[in-house]
């Protein structure tokens, strides 16, 4: 099948949208170099399980907000009002390993499953380093300090949905190139791609 082959519903990737501040860490696996032994769920996702002896293995990802985030509020110079910014923010990309699967009888060679769920968790460390850079640029205005804090939150939560959706477009561009198919030099030409955005 030609690259850019539709990827089946089941293998579709799955984003979920979860509200502002959430500080929601699903597993103790930030982002790094994966191993088979990251990979321990008993049995596949429930979403994948009826497919499961064609997938290679299924992981488990979620960019979520760190822990001690926090929102700045002053009354500004002139005045008017209160502003609000991020004083500590930032969001990361988070592996749950008893939910991420390994099929040990894949048709794909280990290596290339592992590399394919690398570039998947890849895409959510870059998705997370570019919502956190955008939000540290937000300073929202009101009339009174509550005001500026629900305005800031209404332009981060249209922020982290934006993100969701652009992560959950690139992860099924990604699938489109290399699941429907072996396709190890596409999947090669995504690692060095997803290797330089996060050397950026």
């Amino acid at each position: 099948m030609p690259a850019g082959t539709e990827v089946p519903d089941f293998a579709r990737p799955h984003v979920e949208q979860r509200s502002y501040g959430a500080d929601a860490q699903i597993g103790t696996v930030s982002y790094r170099q994966l191993t088979r032994d990251d990979f321990r769920g008993a049995k596949p996702h429930p979403r994948v399980a009826e497919y499961a002896a064609r997938l290679g293995a299924y992981v488990c990802v979620q960019v979520v907000a760190s822990s001690g985030n926090q929102i700045a509020i002053r009354a500004r110079r002139d005045g008017r009002g209160y502003a609000a910014s991020a004083r500590n923010i930032s969001y990361v990309a988070v592996l749950d390993p008893e939910c991420s699967w390994w099929n040990q009888n894949a048709p794909q060679p280990p290596e290339y499953s592992l590399q394919h769920e690398q570039i998947h968790f890849a895409l959510a460390e870059i998705a997370a380093r570019g919502l956190t850079k955008q939000l540290q640029r937000v300073e929202t205005v009101g009339d009174t300090r509550t005001e500026a804090q629900a305005s800031f939150q209404r332009e981060a939560e249209a922020l982290i949905r934006q993100t969701g959706e652009k992560l959950a477009a690139r992860n099924l561009a990604f699938d489109e190139d290399t699941s429907t198919a072996f396709r190890p030099d596409a999947q090669d030409d995504w690692y060095r791609t997803v290797v330089s955005e996060l050397s950026e």
